[in-house]
């Protein structure tokens, strides 16, 4: 039998071809895919019949998108790979850069079966079921595909992802010859399942593929098993000549002695059974197990064969259970009346979709209709039922607003009438709303309460009211996962973070069930969907009902204030953070890594997202994440129309109007809310406003009517809305007014809110002891906070604005703010301003660089320039500016930091004359952010300057000068300068003790910074005493403190360098289980600690480990600060590091080279972090064989190191250690004498005698002496270097038997990062 040519520890691939149709060879894959997870397995089936897939049929009751008309799958993988491959944002260098496009999980749909362990099947699908799938696949062109744009490698890719994701990968290839049946029986499989019948044709045909197959895969051969399908026994005679062709045509490709071919040949039919022929029914299912001559026998038999009997039988099922599974593939005929409508009150809608989804679940044919539009819908006297075909049977949700509505009463009694009512209506009652006439006849009407029940509870009880057990669904299967629609209204999303509910909505029918139709919820991709409108229409608060209304079909409901870009970052931040997901060093990377989880639906499938104000359509596009989550947008710009599905908010109704004026305001008659809303032009937000004024003053509407006679005319003069006779200002002054009357603290609180941004302003603001004396001065019993909570009580009582105890904050309508503004003096407004900013700055924590501070930041960032603070000269308002730039910084939003420091610099500046101390003070954290973008020649020239104008303005010995001169040692730092670094860094400690003290925070911050620059130039003792003196201070304050645990991960990091790796490694876990405690396990912070503790468990023999960790922690390094930051290129220079060093000195020459482009573009040819990965290159380049090329590549690289870290450094020594084995392999063997000799007295001069480079250096020697027959002093060394190995590493490391072995050693280098 053809076979592997080795074994696995990954995933088999399995293809199941067959040269014609009608063999059986998806229905063998489905129950093959069953048997192997039913094991414990992970299985992969996947659908590669292009031209014709089929195999979802088999898993239908267990896909949530049973027709996979929203599921993407084969096809669309590859034509994103297309697509990527000539988008020249990518990086066809990269060897790995398409993997992305190569991960089957993203694409993956799991059944919803509980298989026993670790057992499961996912199905990857030929592609998106829609109308356009035929054209997608027969456009595709195969040649450019593999010709052009590397497919082979993405083939590759493919096989790796999907070998290493799971034990077994089951193909349904597609018949006959193709490009993409080749794919599937060359490119991908170990094994290929060769499926015929046993006519001439199919046997003849599927024997020449198996000879092109062994002729194509010589590189990697695959083996063969060819399968009889369809076997008839009808035909006895027949049916022995086929199987004779067979056997001796196939008898090349088994290659097994005569009793194992017989064995194997009786084995392996699969038989014809008619029971199948008429529905895609898993034989797992459709037949007993352990029946001898059954189908599912031959399927387990089929099955030891492919596995080699590692999988020989189905595990056994309880028959009931297999009973009830089996109806749910067999086709039911009609029911009596397979037709139910549900009525029900637009408010009840996730209620309606819940009830439908069950029902369809059963086999009921159901249609929805909203009580309201179904009566605007309908002509007088027509019957509300359909007439054609069998009476449908009518269920009603009773609520508190069903009940309300008269069109609810007139339908009951048309249905009522009918003879047949009772049998046909269902009163299922959703809350403790009381029954009246007429809903209590006919007393025949059944009744069902689910009000109160949970959702296990629910699901049975309305089963059984429709009296058909034997179409429940078996049980054991997850609902929430099978349905596609509605989810159980009970249920509360488990990520949340929406305002409150207005308890006066009124109206909005049509539009709310529209807008749901269009947002149901399925696997489907996004479709926006944009509410725009007039400023007071109403779109926030339809938004915000949406959201409520429809929560419980969501995990993820998100309310992002969309006004400012850097608004939308914040609220997309917090949402990683409430996920749990990664957070990068800069906001941007943060979102990219948020929308990017979205978009693959992880953790969850079920988002929505509501961008509200979002009236910059080329600001916010690219924030809106792709995936199967739903996106709603308000907004008043109609720009938005060309890029989503854009619906009108218009006024109310008339009719909506009276509704909610006589809700807030009971006594008021039907005329007068008529005349009121008529004033008012029917604009929602002044409607509810008026309404709210009515109720609080208890004025009559005559004489509310005629104040807007008075008072709405000079408003239209200052730009009314355009079509409205009346503008909604003039209601907005009235209440002010009257505010101002009543309570003027109220009024003046008002008056301060309104300068604050349009966002939820904190409630602890107001309670603050500034904002408190602003309202003393107008009522002095004001000193105890508490009290107000009474004004913001007032003024909700008006509406101009709205408070939510949940979030505690207090907002304000953006136009309620500009009028109260206009009503104020100029002098007014530039003191209210100045008194905000007062506010503003005493809020201020003041210290930016500790997380606990971080929340507060968030929230006083929004109202920051809106409020005019950067124009602000007050010292405590600019601090607070500066703390922000500093805070932005903290967080990773580089670009937010830096930009707003730039408009503060402009601001600032305007007055002309030099920078004054603040202004540097700014600048300096300006650089910051700047520096952590890697511009590091551009934050040399700030910092510079920066530090000459403070050695001018405030001396040297100042605070200020300890940060301008350590900026100046970082920006060397990152330009490879390290001992002009140094230098500075010195200096900056020791101006740190004087001016600060010894033991202050930034003093350590200065220590640990010097330890660094001693590190790089190459004095590991020195660096680790300095930085051990750090952490021992800093253990005082807490190592639990962020700057703390920075410095134990820098002394393990010395520990390493030094050789003490078992220090090392015991303090890095001791600080990594500390940060994880304090920031995460997927803090920056965390991982970068993981990975020093890999490169360590790697130096300390441990490689298996390490490669482990490596592999975790890369795509975390990489989702998190970007792939190109210096942590995530160490990162990948580590991976070629391990993958060496576990013998696969190919793979870690692409990645190497990988990282080296990568380091080559971002910091350039000449930086020490590019040549020590240039020297890895070279030590890979050796191992594969052309030592010329990586003597070349040596020689560069210690030429630059000399004359950068020069002739003594470890790094130029390391490079030595590595050219004398260049020297050696190319038979040199003098010139590596003398190069080893010499490498080897300096190291241990520089490192120690004991240092594992130093012994590695006495090994090559010890070998080289050998060779040139010195056997003397080589046997000597050998032995030195062996005893010191066993006793520094341990016997079991690999480098300790090395000297014995003659096994010459390389030192690759750990690029230095900042």
């Amino acid at each position: 039998m053809t076979r592997s040519p080795h074994d696995r520890d990954s995933g088999q691939i399995v293809t199941f071809y067959s040269f014609k149709g009608g063999t059986g060879r998806t229905m063998a894959v489905a129950n093959v895919a069953w048997i192997l997870a039913a094991n414990g397995h992970r299985v992969l089936a996947v659908d590669w019949d292009l031209e014709s897939p089929g195999l979802h049929h088999y898993f239908r009751p267990f896909l949530a998108d049973k027709k996979l008309r929203h599921s993407r799958g084969v096809i669309d993988m590859i034509r994103d790979f297309a697509a990527a491959v000539v988008d020249p944002a990518a990086d066809p260098g990269e060897p790995d850069w398409y993997q992305r496009y190569a991960d089957v999980e993203r694409e993956a749909v799991s059944l919803t079966w509980s298989f026993p362990g670790h057992g499961l099947i996912d199905l990857l699908p030929a592609g998106q079921q829609n109308a356009a799938y035929s054209g997608t696949v027969s456009t595709f062109d195969w040649a450019a595909f593999y010709e052009r744009l590397g497919g082979e490698e993405f083939l590759r890719a493919l096989r790796v992802n999907m070998s290493q994701g799971y034990d077994y990968v089951l193909i349904d290839s597609r018949t006959g010859l193709s490009d993409s049946a080749g794919m599937c029986t060359v490119n991908l499989p170990d094994t290929v399942v060769n499926c015929f019948t046993l006519n001439e044709q199919s046997i003849d045909g599927a024997a020449a593929v198996a000879e092109s197959i062994v002729r194509l895969s010589s590189r990697r051969p695959v083996r063969i098993l060819p399968v009889p399908m369809r076997v008839e026994d009808a035909e006895l005679f027949k049916l022995e000549t086929g199987r004779d062709h067979a056997r001796q045509r196939f008898e090349p490709f088994l290659r097994l002695d005569p009793d194992a071919a017989a064995a194997y040949w009786g084995d392996v039919e699969i038989p014809y059974k008619p029971f199948f022929a008429y529905e895609e029914i898993l034989a797992t299912f459709g037949e007993r197990a352990r029946q001898e001559h059954s189908l599912l026998s031959s399927f387990e038999r089929l099955t030891g064969i492919i596995t080699e009997n590692a999988v020989t039988e189905l595990p056994p099922m309880d028959e009931r259970e297999r009973r009830r599974w089996l109806s749910t593939f067999e086709r039911q005929k009609p029911s009596i009346n397979p037709r139910t409508m549900i009525s029900y009150a637009s408010i009840d809608r996730t209620w309606a979709d819940w009830i439908a989804g069950e029902l369809e679940q059963i086999g009921q044919s159901v249609t929805l209709q909203e009580i309201e539009l179904a009566a605007i819908s309908s002509e007088p006297g027509t019957d509300p039922m359909p007439a054609d075909g069998p009476a449908a049977r009518l269920v009603v949700l009773i609520s508190h607003d069903y009940l309300r509505s008269p069109q609810a009463a007139w339908l009951w009694d048309q249905v009522a009438e009918r003879e047949s009512a009772g049998g046909n209506l269902l009163r299922i009652r959703i809350d403790n709303s009381r029954l009246s006439a007429p809903f209590t006849e006919p007393h025949r009407a059944r009744e069902l309460e689910l009000f109160g029940l949970s959702e296990e509870q629910a699901r049975p009880a309305l089963l059984s009211a429709f009296d058909q057990p034997h179409l429940e669904p078996p049980t054991g299967v997850d609902r929430q996962a099978q349905r596609s629609a509605s989810r159980f209204p009970a249920n509360i999303p488990p990520v949340w973070n929406t305002p409150q509910r207005n308890p006066t909505f009124t109206g909005r029918t049509r539009l709310l069930e529209e807008l749901r139709d269009r947002l149901l919820i399925s696997v489907t991709a996004t479709s926006p969907q944009a509410l725009h409108g007039l400023g007071g229409a109403g779109k926030t608060q339809i938004a915000l009902e949406y959201v409520h209304r429809f929560a419980a079909n969501y995990d993820i409901v998100w309310w992002i204030p969309a006004e400012q870009p850097s608004l939308v970052r914040a609220a997309l931040s917090e949402l990683a953070e409430a996920l749990d997901l990664p957070t990068g060093p800069s906001t941007a990377e943060t979102v990219d890594g948020v929308l990017d989880a979205l978009r693959r639906g992880e953790p969850y499938r079920r988002w929505l997202l509501v961008f509200d104000n979002a009236d910059q359509p080329e600001e916010i596009r690219q924030y809106l994440p792709a995936g199967a989550g739903h996106i709603l947008l308000t907004t008043r710009n109609l720009a938005w129309g060309r890029y989503v599905t854009a619906t009108e908010v218009p006024v109310f109704t008339r009719v909506e109007s009276v509704s909610l004026i006589r809700r807030l305001v009971p006594a008021i008659s039907e005329p007068d809310a008529e005349m009121i809303a008529g004033k008012l032009g029917d604009l929602p937000l002044v409607i509810e406003q008026a309404a709210a004024w009515l109720a609080a003053t208890g004025m009559p509407a005559s004489a509310y009517s005629e104040l807007l006679d008075t008072e709405l005319p000079r408003m239209l003069r200052e730009n009314p809305p355009p079509g409205y006779e009346q503008t909604p200002a003039g209601t907005w002054r009235l209440s002010l007014e009257r505010i101002r009357a009543d309570l003027p603290a109220a009024a003046r609180l008002l008056e301060v809110c309104a300068f604050f941004a349009p966002e939820p302003i904190p409630m602890r603001l107001l309670y603050s002891s500034t904002f408190i004396a602003l309202l003393q001065r107008l009522d002095p019993s004001l000193q105890d906070p508490l009290l107000i909570g009474r004004l913001v009580q007032e003024i909700g009582r008006y509406a101009l604005a709205r408070s939510d105890t949940g979030q505690g904050t207090i907002e304000m309508h953006r136009l309620v703010q500009t009028v109260v503004r206009s009503e104020m003096t100029p002098e007014d407004r530039e003191s209210t301003e100045r008194s905000v900013h007062d506010v503003l700055a005493a809020a201020n924590p003041k210290e930016p660089d500790e997380p606990k501070t971080w929340p507060d930041y968030r929230l006083i960032r929004r109202h920051l320039e809106p409020t005019g603070v950067l124009n602000s000269p007050v010292p405590a308002v600019r601090q607070l500016v500066i703390d922000m730039v500093r805070y932005l910084w903290r967080i990773g939003d580089w670009q937010d930091s830096q930009e707003l420091g730039e408009r503060a610099l402009i601001a600032w500046r305007r007055g002309g004359g030099p920078d004054d101390t603040t202004t540097l003070w700014l600048r300096l954290h300006m650089a910051n952010a700047i520096r952590s973008q890697a511009r590091y020649a551009e934050t040399y020239e700030i910092d510079n300057e920066v530090h000459e104008l403070l050695l001018g303005s405030v001396g040297q010995e100042h605070p200020y000068v300890v940060m301008s001169i350590s900026g100046l040692a970082a920006d060397l730092k990152g330009l490879g300068r390290y001992q002009e670094s140094l230098a500075l860094d010195d200096q900056a400690l020791s101006l740190a003790i004087r001016v600060l003290g010894a033991e202050a925070p930034r003093t350590i911050f200065a220590m640990s910074n010097k330890a660094l620059s001693l590190r790089f130039i190459g004095d590991f003792r020195q660096a680790t005493e300095l930085d051990e003196t750090a952490y021992q201070l800093s253990s005082k304050i807490g190592l639990h403190r962020p700057y703390a645990l920075r410095v134990g991960a820098s002394l393990g990091r010395d520990y390493r360098d030094l050789g003490r790796f078992t220090d090392a490694q015991r303090l890095l876990r001791q600080v990594m289980l500390r940060s994880t405690d304090v920031n995460g396990p997927a803090h920056e912070l965390t991982l970068i600690i993981a990975r020093i503790l890999a490169v360590t468990l790697r130096k300390l023999g441990e490689l298996s480990k390490s490669h482990d960790l490596t592999r975790d922690i890369k795509p975390k390094l990489e989702r998190r600060l970007g792939r190109n930051h210096p942590e995530a290129l160490a990162c990948l220079n580590d991976l070629a590091n391990i993958q060496s060093a576990l013998g696969d000195d190919r793979a870690a020459q692409a990645t190497a080279e990988s990282a080296l482009r990568q380091y080559d573009a971002r910091f350039g040819p000449d930086h020490p972090s590019t040549l020590a990965c240039r020297n890895n290159v070279a030590i890979f380049t050796r191992k594969l064989g052309n030592h010329e090329h990586a003597r070349a590549i040596s020689e560069e690289v210690i030429d630059r190191f000399r004359i950068m870290l020069g002739p003594d450094h470890p790094y130029t020594l390391a490079c030595l250690v590595n050219r004398g084995n260049e020297l050696f392999d190319g038979g040199d063997l003098p010139g590596a004498r003398a190069n080893d000799r010499d490498v080897y007295e300096r190291l241990a001069s520089s490192l120690g005698p004991k240092h594992p480079d130093t012994l590695a250096a006495m090994s090559n020697l010890a070998i080289t002496l050998a060779a040139l027959d010195e056997q003397v002093e080589a046997r000597r060394l050998r032995q030195d270097a062996h005893n010191l190995f066993r006793e520094t590493l341990g016997p079991d490391h690999p480098n300790t038997g090395a000297p014995i072995e003659e096994r010459r050693l390389n030192c690759d280098i750990d690029p230095p990062s900042l």
